[in-house]
């Protein structure tokens, strides 16, 4: 290598080492455009499964796609807003019988580790915590898209998460094991950049 070629190299590195990381973006639940779900699934008695959700949450992503690894994830659920389409059962879901909605208004993710995997696979574990007890839950997560918005061109991302839990580890043990302890949680989201 010649003088000026190292000079050359030199100084193309000096810049390019100066220059700082891409730093992790911040995506915001599109809650204004109704374009997020948290629902769950329970074996109602052995013979069905009984689907609801929650109409009300919130959260944000902080996507990091050079490293996905450091990515995290905040989620918070309004536990009042509980639905699954029968007034009765949802009145009983808001009682200290389960989500006990008067004492333990939210239910919260926030997550601890992501483990990125192929294809936009990842999986995503932090503390759920819900009725006051926190507990470290893994769910399987998939990056759906990331891009501009078809119709304002304005930059959104959309995933999709499963993952299934024992309500009695929170203590929500109520008909148990007619009703069933495993939970299947679904979570779909889409998020605006920030």
């Amino acid at each position: 290598m010649n003088r000026i070629t190292a000079l050359i190299l030199g100084a193309f590195l000096a810049v390019a080492t100066s220059l700082p990381a891409k730093a992790a973006e911040t995506y915001a639940f599109d809650v204004a455009g109704a374009h997020v779900y948290a629902g769950f699934q329970i074996s109602h008695l052995g013979f069905s499964t009984m689907h609801g959700r929650f109409d009300k949450l919130d959260g944000s992503i902080q996507y990091d796609a050079a490293n996905p690894s450091a990515s995290k994830v905040n989620v918070v659920i309004q536990t009042a807003s509980v639905n699954t389409h029968h007034a009765q059962r949802d009145g009983h879901l808001k009682s200290p019988d389960f989500f006990n909605a008067g004492e333990f208004p939210e239910i919260t993710f926030v997550s601890t580790k992501v483990t990125p995997g192929a294809d936009g696979l990842a999986k995503v574990t932090g503390d759920l915590t819900m009725l006051g007890v926190t507990k470290s839950v893994t769910l399987d997560a998939k990056l759906i898209n990331v891009g501009p918005h078809p119709f304002n061109k304005k930059p959104i991302a959309a995933w999709s998460a499963r993952g299934t839990i024992k309500r009695s580890d929170f203590g929500i043990k109520y008909g148990l094991p007619v009703i069933g302890d495993e939970v299947t949680l679904l979570l779909d989201i889409e998020a605006n950049k920030q």
